[in-house]
């Protein structure tokens, strides 16, 4: 499938989706740790205005999601997910304009993938686990009966 579909086909899908809203996430907060590095410095001019010392709370949020991520946690998933847009409404508001719409929206999309491929993995590790309970109810494959 498609890197910029919605859709989540398989567990491999669902893998590559949730690890590339990680890196994402990542990558978004090393955007930001270098955009109040320059706005400190006071060579950013007016776009840099936006990003103060308080920033760095965002960045540590974001790393903590994107890890949670990483690890297929659906809550950080969608975290992640609600971070990354508040973010992008909150600079739109305050004055961004539509400077760097596309990127937003690619990024959105790719979130919201994270976001269904941590679904569907936690939807394949229930179903694997609810078959291992039938199996030994049923006297299948597994641990007998006691």
């Amino acid at each position: 499938m498609s890197a910029f579909s919605l859709r989540i086909d398989d567990a491999d899908d669902a893998r590559k989706a949730v690890r590339t809203a990680a890196i994402l996430g990542f990558i978004s907060a090393g955007l930001t740790v270098l955009l109040v590095a320059l706005s400190l410095s006071g060579t950013g001019g007016d776009l840099l205005a936006l990003f103060d010392a308080w920033s760095l709370i965002d960045v540590v949020l974001m790393v903590a999601l994107a890890w949670g991520t990483l690890k297929g946690n659906r809550y950080a998933a969608v975290g992640l997910l609600a971070l990354y847009v508040l973010g992008q409404v909150v600079a739109r508001i305050e004055g961004g304009g539509a400077r760097g719409l596309i990127l937003a929206v690619l990024f959105t999309m790719m979130f919201v993938r994270g976001v269904r491929g941590a679904f569907f993995l936690h939807r394949e590790r229930v179903d694997a686990e609810l078959k291992a309970q039938l199996g030994r109810l049923e006297g299948g494959p597994g641990e007998p009966l006691a």
